[in-house]
């Protein structure tokens, strides 16, 4: 959340507390990194208002993705805003959108771990290329470890997809990896 948007929530009657618990943050996290900045709380007008001395008012910083590393090398001082030359000093091995792009993610996989996923439905469609395949097909026995037989049983039931199929699929993909000269 941009600090800008923030502020319009806060204008709009939602409580730092609220906004603080929607981004997982704690209320004094968020309330801190707002005094970093440059703000401070107004208690006549019950706004944060800009108090930063160098600079502009950081509207488009974001207070959720900030790498907090800069912390230690401010000063003391929560109401010193953070100057142009100590952003220069934050490092970050991701950029903003990768960290964005990485939440997405994360987001995705708890909504929905269980679901079919677009790997998954790769796979049904490479099984019916094996079904439509003209080549001979040979019956063999084989012997596995029980827990992975049960996964696999457990695997074809949820994903109703034919066990001759998926094992077909799984050796080719060994055959394929492991190929010998």
């Amino acid at each position: 959340m941009l600090v800008g948007e923030f502020l319009n929530r806060i204008q709009q009657g939602e409580t730092v507390t609220g906004i603080s618990e929607a981004l997982g943050l704690h209320r004094k996290t968020l309330q801190r990194r707002l005094r970093r900045l440059g703000y401070k709380w107004d208690s006549d007008n019950l706004r944060w208002r800009w108090d930063g001395k160098e600079g502009s008012e950081p509207l488009h910083m974001s207070l959720v993705d900030m790498n907090m590393s800069w912390s230690k090398q401010l000063d003391k001082s929560d109401s010193q805003p953070m100057n142009q030359d100590k952003k220069n000093i934050i490092s970050s091995p991701f950029t903003l959108d990768e960290i964005r792009d990485l939440k997405d993610m994360l987001e995705q996989w708890r909504q929905s771990p269980d679901s079919l996923s677009v790997s998954e439905q790769d796979l049904v469609d490479r099984i019916q290329q094996i079904r439509n395949s003209e080549n001979e097909k040979v019956r063999k026995t084989i012997v596995i470890d029980h827990e992975i037989g049960d996964r696999f049983d457990d695997y074809a039931d949820k994903t109703r997809l034919n066990k001759s199929d998926l094992l077909h699929l799984a050796i080719y993909e060994l055959m394929e990896k492991y190929r010998l000269p």
